[in-house]
C-alpha cells in the first residue's frame, strides 16, 4: 500500500464535511449503523454509543474532528481535509493533527501535499510529511491516474533514523467500482531495517467499491 498517495475524488460542494468521530476501544464496542435514527439509551445498541464518549480518559477512546473543503475555480477543482485527533488507549496517548491537500492546478494534472504530526505515543512518528504530482487520463485512458511522490517521516525513537521514501505509481480504473494500482518506492534509511541505507518496494492495491 502507498505510503504517500491517496488520490480524492472531485465534488462540487465547498463544504464537503464536518465531522465529528468517538471510538471506544477495548470491551466498548459502538454498533455499525449507530447514527441520528439510532436510539442513545433505550436498549443495548444507545448504551454503547454513550460509553464511547464515557470512555474518554479511561483508556479506552479514540476522537478525531474532521473538515473537508472541495473548493472549485476555473473548472479546477480541490479537495482540503483537515483532522485534529486525541488518542487515550492502553496502547499509548497522544494528541495530533493531519492535513491533505489536492489541487488541480491544470487539466488533468493534480498536486498533492499531505502532513502528520503526534505529539505523544500513539504513533511511531512525530512529524511526517509528503507531496507529490499526478497525470490523470493517463494513455488515452480518461480514468486512470500515474504519479510520483517524495515523503519523508521523523519517528519518535530518537536513535531511529529519518526515512525518506520516493514513489512512482500508476492507477488502473478497470470498472466504475473496481480500480488496481501498482507502485515502486525506494527507501533511504528504512526506519524497520537499520542495516540497510536503501530499500526497494514493490506492491500491488486493489481498491473495490461496493
Amino acid at each position: 500500500m502507498s505510503v504517500i498517495t491517496r488520490h480524492t475524488g472531485r465534488s462540487h460542494r465547498l463544504l464537503d464535511i464536518a465531522a465529528v468521530t468517538c471510538l471506544a476501544t477495548g470491551s466498548l464496542p459502538v454498533p455499525a449503523g449507530a447514527g441520528p435514527d439510532q436510539p442513545t439509551s433505550s436498549d443495548g445498541a444507545g448504551r454503547d454509543a454513550l460509553s464511547c464518549f464515557a470512555a474518554i480518559g479511561e483508556g479506552n477512546a479514540f476522537c478525531a474532528v474532521e473538515l473537508g473543503l472541495t473548493p472549485r475555480q476555473n473548472d479546477l477543482s480541490g479537495a482540503y481535509r483537515y483532522l485534529i485527533w486525541h488518542s487515550d488507549t492502553d496502547d499509548g496517548d497522544g494528541t495530533g493533527l493531519a492535513v491533505s491537500l489536492d489541487q488541480e492546478v491544470a487539466p488533468r494534472v493534480v498536486l498533492f501535499g499531505r502532513y502528520g504530526w503526534d505529539e505523544g505515543a500513539a504513533t511511531a512518528l512525530r512529524h511526517f510529511l509528503s507531496g507529490g504530482i499526478g497525470l490523470e487520463a493517463s494513455f488515452g485512458r480518461t480514468a486512470d491516474l500515474v504519479g510520483c511522490g517524495l515523503a519523508w517521516s521523523d519517528p519518535h525513537d530518537a536513535p531511529s533514523r529519518h526515512e525518506t521514501v520516493a514513489e512512482l505509481f500508476y492507477r488502473i480504473q478497470l470498472t466504475d467500482s473496481l480500480a488496481v494500482t501498482g507502485d515502486v518506492q525506494i527507501v533511504h534509511h528504512p526506519a524497520d531495517n537499520e542495516d540497510k541505507d536503501t530499500a526497494s518496494v514493490f506492491g500491488i492495491r486493489v481498491q473495490a467499491l461496493f
